[in-house]
């Protein structure tokens, strides 16, 4: 039988399951899906069980974070009709079909893609992939100038945008002001989206994951939380 108890780590809410046993020492283990689990022997008082938890808080965060840093993966696609493919947050059927123009259309629940004479799966994919980027360069600006609008008391000022695939996060930024956002989140809500581009013009003015970032985070968007854990799950819709 497990108890569901959470500490306060700056502007952050750890909660984790606990559980007792016959076990000598309190033990304290971060799961991939960021979830924390801690064992302890039988009988501590939970006073003493939050102030371990506490204690090792900074620890704990760094795990989650960490495990964030592995993005989830769409599953494998043939780019084919009939196959289904993200949108910001919706899915949409794919349509190929020989044209006199190559073009690629969203509408109806699906998208039309046509080519010239090339319908294999890569002529497809190359053809897609280059729509989504034109799409995302259009979504991602407004995105971020809206974020702006929304932190201008903190005077930061207008960060270049870039666009890029990445293997391991969603989005970066450098120390000289420029933001990255990974092409494939433009397969997410614009919620999502939103969370993203906050996250990374946070650290703008604090470059880490400390509590005061958080802090910030948290004071700009107080449900980051809800909109990360919809992202996480982005493929699994």
């Amino acid at each position: 039988m497990s108890k569901q108890l959470n500490v306060e780590f700056g502007a952050t809410t750890i909660p984790f399951d606990l559980c007792f046993s016959d076990r000598k020492t309190l033990a304290i283990e971060v799961n991939p899906d960021k979830s924390v689990v801690v064992v302890a022997p039988k009988g501590t008082p939970l006073k003493i069980v939050r102030q371990r938890v506490k204690k090792r808080s900074a620890w704990i965060r760094k795990q989650q974070l960490d495990f964030v840093k592995y993005l989830p993966t769409e599953p494998p696609r043939k780019f084919v009709s009939g196959e289904t493919h993200l949108y910001l947050g919706r899915k949409y059927r794919l349509k190929t079909f020989k044209d006199e123009s190559t073009s690629v259309k969203l509408s109806r629940g699906q998208i039309s893609l046509s080519l010239l004479q090339n319908r294999d799966s890569e002529a497809i994919k190359g053809l897609l992939e280059s729509w989504y980027r034109t799409k995302a360069q259009v979504v991602f600006q407004e995105v971020l100038e809206r974020c702006l609008e929304i932190m201008r008391r903190l005077q930061i000022e207008t960060p270049s945008l870039q666009i890029r695939k990445m293997k391991t996060r969603w989005g970066s930024c450098t120390k000289s002001g420029k933001i990255l956002l990974n092409l494939e989140l433009i397969k997410a809500p614009k919620k999502c989206i939103e969370y993203v581009v906050t996250h990374e013009l946070c650290h703008l003015v604090e470059f880490n994951h400390g509590k005061n970032f958080y802090k910030l985070l948290t004071r700009t968007m107080p449900d980051w939380l809800e909109r990360k854990r919809k992202l996480d799950k982005v493929f699994l819709l």
